[in-house]
């Protein structure tokens, strides 16, 4: 099932093409795997880099409905980007020859979190490829609690996960827990090997601990 893309999403994907080097510059259409859904004004406009840059958007649920929308009018300097569950192969040569880029582009499922969630950034560690389903967790929770940058007090795991090296020999955990209150919090655990295989021997969501923010890091310490 693919995701649905927002507005905040559709301008970090464009920002980011126009400011690819893998990018042509002399295309206007970006191509995202995403369901065929949009919510709000299909034509808006936004700024990047000190310029305002307008934007079209269409859903387009099948190869067929991707060319009517290359092919639809269109103002001078106005960017498509097309909203698609199509595969790239599927599209053909045509089609990614006049994108900026050749490939329909997934959906980061973070940015979709960053936004539902209004976090201000997210630690490399937890968008990594392995954890894709943290982010899935959470998309699929929402309408979500608000979630706290600097939390501080008791907390309670919902979600958790623990990254390995390539030994196998456990170096992390991360925590999507709750506080007392409700509110939602990511956090890291102490880099104890007993902890952590304690963490990857026995089921651990529900576990109570405490959680504080130190020196920007969220570290949530189990009971």
């Amino acid at each position: 099932m693919e995701l649905v893309a927002n507005r905040s999403v559709v301008e970090l994907e464009l920002k980011r093409a126009l400011a690819s080097q893998r990018s042509n510059r002399w295309n206007t259409v970006l191509l995202l795997r995403a369901a065929p859904e949009w919510r709000g004004d299909t034509e808006f406009t936004f700024e990047a880099s000190g310029r305002q840059v307008p934007v079209a958007v269409a859903p387009c649920s099948t190869v067929l409905a991707v060319l009517d929308a290359l092919s639809a009018d269109r103002a001078d300097g106005r960017y498509l980007v097309v909203l698609t569950p199509c595969d790239t192969r599927e599209v053909g040569e045509s089609v990614l020859a006049r994108a900026m880029q050749p490939e329909i582009k997934p959906i980061n499922r973070w940015d979709l979190v960053q936004e539902a969630f209004g976090a201000r950034h997210l630690d490399p560690a937890l968008t990594r490829s392995e954890n894709r389903w943290i982010a899935e967790a959470l998309l699929d929770a929402q309408p979500a609690p608000e979630l706290v940058m600097e939390p501080s007090g008791g907390g309670t795991i919902e979600t958790y996960t623990v990254l390995h090296d390539r030994d196998g020999a456990p170096i992390r955990g991360l925590v999507v827990g709750r506080l007392g209150d409700g509110r939602r919090f990511l956090a890291a655990t102490p880099e104890d090997r007993t902890l952590l295989e304690g963490l990857t021997a026995r089921e651990a969501v529900g576990l109570h601990g405490r959680v504080a923010a130190t020196d920007g890091v969220n570290r949530f310490e189990p009971s």
